[in-house]
């Protein structure tokens, strides 16, 4: 098994490049499997959006759709679905473990 890993800030490219290196990798090793992994999957689709109600377009949408307002407060701050991820995956999950995301993959 290998495991090739993207680091970056936000919007500069990781899912491309990997859907980029995957599709290489598939082309070469046809009878291989490739998946791709986000570490930010489980709090998108198992909290944000399970849970919390937010949307799809909210969570994996562009950088304007997840500026959008939620029905969500924080120490009185209304929260954009991006600012949402922010506190709930880093000021609360994190805290409390801070490898808890690469556990969660």
């Amino acid at each position: 098994m290998t495991i090739i890993a993207f680091s970056g800030r936000k919007q500069s490219g990781k899912s491309t490049s990997a859907e980029y290196v995957a599709n290489l990798f598939t082309q070469q090793y046809p009878d291989k499997v490739c998946k791709i992994y986000s570490f930010a999957d489980p709090l998108k689709q198992d909290i944000c959006m399970k849970i919390l109600g937010l949307t799809y377009n909210q969570c994996y949408g562009s950088d304007e759709e997840k500026n959008t307002l939620t029905n969500l407060t924080w120490n009185e701050e209304k929260l954009t679905a991006r600012r949402a991820m922010e506190v709930i995956g880093t000021d609360i999950f994190r805290k409390l473990l801070d490898d808890v995301w690469v556990n969660a993959t």
